[in-house]
């Protein structure tokens, strides 16, 4: 019986480090693929000559808002390369 109640804890304990460790690779993953948007705005932004974001104004906003932010830039880059 007490080997029963340690396994059960051992097990407990192992289902839990591993939950934990996949929400952090999953925060970290998340992470990257902030990074890579406000990057992408920010290079945006420099190739156009515009005013380019702080990167806490970036963070800021929801992943959603920075795809649209992209969204924006990417027609006003390619017309200014067609212009030139």
């Amino acid at each position: 019986m007490y080997d029963m109640r340690e396994k059960r804890l051992r097990d407990h304990k192992w289902l839990l480090k591993l939950a934990i460790g996949e929400s952090i690779q999953q925060g970290i993953q998340q992470g990257i693929e902030l990074g890579e948007l406000v990057g992408q705005i920010v290079l945006l932004q420099r190739q156009l000559g515009l005013r380019i974001s702080t990167r806490e104004e970036l963070l800021a906003k929801e992943p959603r808002e920075l795809i649209a932010l992209i969204s924006e830039l990417e027609p006003q880059l390619r017309e200014r390369r067609i212009e030139e």
